[in-house]
């Protein structure tokens, strides 16, 4: 399972946000009050989305594969996506469907060439990203908050240039978030399981406002033991609200 779905994918294939917003922006600190005000905006933000579109290009690079391919994402955050790959010239090369309990890649005439459950080994081929914040779902539109404070344990702060890091802990996992004070967004996530050290990392870059929304333009994963690299660059991206959903 863990290797065929890349082979298919590869070869068929701030203040000025707040003001906008006329909300008064919270200076970030460590303190517990700090973070869930933070946590709560990305969280209402996100929620807000039902329904996500972009053109993006896609890049892979492993030991068993590496490439580029263009792509149409269509995804209802949290449930399911659909990317259409696109052959160089036009024409399709090949659809994945992701849900909450499985991964299917077609052909372009519609026939079923793989299907996985993603809580085994992931997207074959690819950085495992579906471990519980990072959930691949959550990745395509760059939905990376900060845990609750169930989940995992607050445990420092430091400073990254302009941008605060914030490390948390839990049973099974060490978490680091870098957070920019200016589009108020997680720019860099990285996990590390307590069990194996096997890191993951998250970059997310050239964010811009969409709807009111700051949204990633690139969103890289990165899983440096087993050299592995999925990154996405969206050409455009257009997004529909729920504003009844929106509360800030």
């Amino acid at each position: 399972m863990r290797y065929g779905l890349v082979g298919f994918l590869i070869t068929g294939l701030s203040l000025v946000l707040m003001s906008c917003t006329g909300v008064m922006m919270t200076r970030l600190s460590p303190s517990p009050e700090s973070r869930q005000v933070l946590s709560d905006e990305i969280r209402s933000d996100f929620n807000s989305i039902i329904d996500f579109r972009g053109t993006a290009t896609l890049t892979f690079d492993s030991p068993e594969q590496s490439g580029r391919v263009n792509s149409e994402i269509h995804t209802r955050p949290y449930f399911k996506a659909t990317i259409d790959l696109k052959m160089p010239f036009g024409g399709q090369a090949g659809r994945v469907e992701i849900r909450e309990n499985f991964v299917a890649f077609y052909t372009p005439d519609g026939t079923l060439k793989y299907i996985g459950s993603p809580e085994d080994a992931g997207i074959p081929g690819l950085p495992s990203i579906f471990t519980g914040s990072t959930d691949i779902l959550r990745v395509l539109i760059g939905a990376i908050n900060l845990p609750e404070r169930s989940e995992a344990k607050f445990i420092r702060e430091s400073r990254d240039h302009s941008r605060f890091v914030w490390e948390y802990v839990s049973d099974s996992l060490r978490q680091e978030y870098w957070i920019d004070p200016v589009v108020r967004r997680v720019v860099k996530y990285k996990e590390t399981p307590i069990a194996n050290g096997n890191t993951i990392t998250i970059d997310l870059s050239k964010y811009l406002v969409i709807d009111g929304i700051q949204l990633p333009r690139s969103i890289t994963v990165m899983q440096p033991g087993e050299k592995r690299m999925f990154s996405i660059y969206y050409n455009d991206i257009e997004i529909i609200r729920n504003e009844h959903a929106y509360v800030r």
